[in-house]
């Protein structure tokens, strides 16, 4: 990507620069073109072309009119007219003082001229030449022929010189802004690609530890809540207030034990890309996982209900144990971020190749400076830790994951104080 930027980048400013440099030498050429209108026929026809000349009034005029024009054009370093004898061009007035090392004297030969420059007076077409060489320096020039009052001979060409170093550089500075934004661009995409891979790694890094504590307490907690399957077997010796007790104990370690899944799949050792996919009925899935919760929502008087338009049986392909997790993680937020006395809706549609599960909150909502970190791994609002402060900022994380790895989508609308809806994309 970066190779194919960088060479867009270098095209375009090649674009630009043939643009810039026609544009910059037209426009010169014009300026040429409008200045030997400028000259009357008159006088330049009383000017011998010598240093007789120096004392003419005519030639006086000419002289500051070379002047003014050089003033009101502060890019060009020499005005001039040249007219012929022979076969050498020779200058008949220019725009410098005396006293410059530019100055030519009315008369003084020009040998450095080219062919094209002398062929001019002979055909009447403007020229526009360079960078070429004389004993002043490098230059871009734009030659214009006066013409007599019949339009048919040449009286005189009109000159302007535009230093070519300073011509090149500015036309090159133009042009390169093509390139500066694309070598800018890149660099936005290489330092963004940096910050990533170091989050990335430092995902990893937390979830390693947090996989290996997770690993060391799982056991024990798997073989607590066997020792609960067996005191359901003796529950006929217990009260109604020590069977009340149990059943809490063993929700809190079963869920104690789902957050540590949660830790254990976001590791980067899990093997996430392994699914058993069977057809299975996923609307029945989700219905089930609205009871599980059902208790969670009753502590805070939030009904859970099912729209009209979802179904009550739709089979899939999909890994049960995965997607009960994935789907439970976003059932759970719903509820657990929903405001006391509320409801959370589950509808469905299809849409082309998709069926499309929404869980509708009315809750806290999402800020919208978090919602592109939502389904990043360990983070968490600050408006969901003030609401519940326990949470490992995993479940979407991995809910996210899971449906990835199905074929599906996962995103959300939110508004924050008002309310939530997660959608849920599978095929």
């Amino acid at each position: 990507m970066v190779i194919i930027l960088l060479a867009l980048g270098f095209l375009s400013t090649l674009y630009v620069y043939s643009k810039i440099n026609s544009f910059e030498k037209e426009s010169l050429l014009k300026r040429s073109d409008s200045l030997s209108k400028a000259f009357d026929l008159h006088e330049i026809s009383t000017l011998e072309g010598n240093e007789n000349d120096l004392h003419n009034s005519q030639y006086i005029s000419v002289k500051e009119k070379l002047i003014n024009i050089k003033k009101v054009n502060p890019d060009v370093r020499f005005v001039y007219l040249t007219g012929m004898k022979g076969d050498q061009v020779y200058f008949i007035a220019d725009s410098e003082d005396p006293d410059s090392g530019g100055y030519s004297p009315p008369g003084e030969a020009y040998p450095e001229a080219s062919p094209e420059f002398k062929a001019i007076f002979g055909s009447g077409k403007s020229l526009l030449e360079g960078p070429l060489a004389d004993r002043w320096g490098r230059w871009i020039s734009a030659l214009s022929p006066i013409l007599d009052s019949d339009g048919q001979e040449v009286a005189a060409v009109v000159g302007m010189d535009i230093e070519a170093g300073n011509y090149l550089q500015n036309v090159w500075l133009y042009s390169s802004v093509p390139i500066f934004a694309t070598v800018i661009l890149i660099a936005f995409i290489i330092t963004g690609w940096l910050i990533g891979r170091k989050e990335e790694k430092i995902m990893e890094i937390k979830s390693e530890m947090v996989s290996m504590a997770s690993h060391d307490i799982r056991s024990p907690l798997a073989g607590i809540l066997w020792s609960f399957e067996k005191l359901h077997g003796e529950s006929d010796n217990f009260t109604e207030k020590q069977i009340l007790i149990i059943n809490s104990i063993e929700s809190t370690c079963r869920n104690l034990l789902n957050t540590l899944n949660d830790f254990l799949l976001a590791s980067p050792a899990a093997e996430m890309g392994k699914l058993i996919s069977r057809k299975d009925d996923v609307a029945v899935l989700i219905r089930e996982i609205a009871d599980d919760l059902a208790l969670s929502a009753q502590k805070s008087s939030i009904k859970i209900i099912f729209e009209e338009s979802f179904p009550n049986k739709l089979i899939l392909e999909f890994d049960s144990s995965k997607m009960e997790r994935a789907l439970s993680n976003i059932i759970d937020n719903a509820i657990k971020y929903s405001r006391q006395g509320s409801e959370v809706r589950m509808g469905y549609k299809k849409e082309d190749e998709f069926h499309v599960f929404s869980i509708k909150d009315k809750g806290i909502g999402i800020a919208e400076e978090d919602e592109d970190k939502i389904f990043r791994g360990f983070f968490r609002a600050e408006n969901a830790k003030k609401n519940a402060s326990i949470g490992t900022g995993l479940g979407l994380y991995y809910a996210k994951k899971i449906i990835e790895l199905h074929g599906g989508k996962v995103w959300f609308e939110s508004v924050e104080n008002s309310g939530t809806t997660f959608f849920v994309a599978l095929k």
